[in-house]
């Protein structure tokens, strides 16, 4: 008996001290993943800038998860019930997402915070008015962008996770912040 309560104190003890790390683990992964929306968000809008041969906007809510890309003219930003659709030719693609619970795109000031609150990561798409959208690049027909972009992913329990945007090749970095 007194084996059988020592092995199950062995296992506890060594659950105890691994759980910790696995759900460090875990959040990496899951802050690539919002990294990994991102860059396919991304890439498609520049394919898609490119194959119409218009603009594309990619844009943010600071400070929360939520990001969307829609052509770039006023029609799609301005908070219209249903963007227009196209006459003859490719209709425009508009993409709202957010990232996964508990990750927020960051700023300097958001990276100084000691206060994060899982809950409240994501906005409902339906609450989030034209004024909140706060552009970051714009993906333009001859498949560049309209100038380097730094956006910096943050959660509670790991480093922060920074992609890189090059204007002029559309490659795309990703680099893991010093906490």
């Amino acid at each position: 008996m007194v084996e059988m309560v020592l092995v199950l104190a062995i296992i506890v003890i060594t659950a105890a001290i691994s759980i910790p790390s696995l759900q460090d683990m875990y959040a990496n992964y899951v802050q690539e993943a919002g990294a990994d929306a991102v860059r396919a968000a991304w890439s498609e809008a520049r394919a898609r800038a490119i194959e119409q041969g218009r603009p594309y906007r990619f844009a943010i809510v600071p400070s929360q998860g939520n990001f969307r890309v829609a052509p770039d003219s006023p029609e799609f930003w301005g908070g219209g019930d249903a963007p227009p659709t196209a006459e003859g030719g490719d209709a425009p693609w508009v993409f709202t997402e957010a990232l996964p619970r508990g990750i927020r795109f960051a700023d300097a000031e958001a990276l100084g915070s000691s206060v994060f609150n899982d809950s409240d990561t994501i906005l409902p798409p339906e609450s989030i008015g034209p004024d909140q959208w706060m552009p970051i690049v714009t993906f333009l027909p001859d498949g560049s962008v309209n100038r380097d972009v730094e956006i910096v992913f943050q959660s509670r329990s790991t480093s922060p996770l920074q992609l890189r945007l090059r204007a002029m090749t559309g490659t795309v970095t990703t680099t893991r912040l010093a906490p």
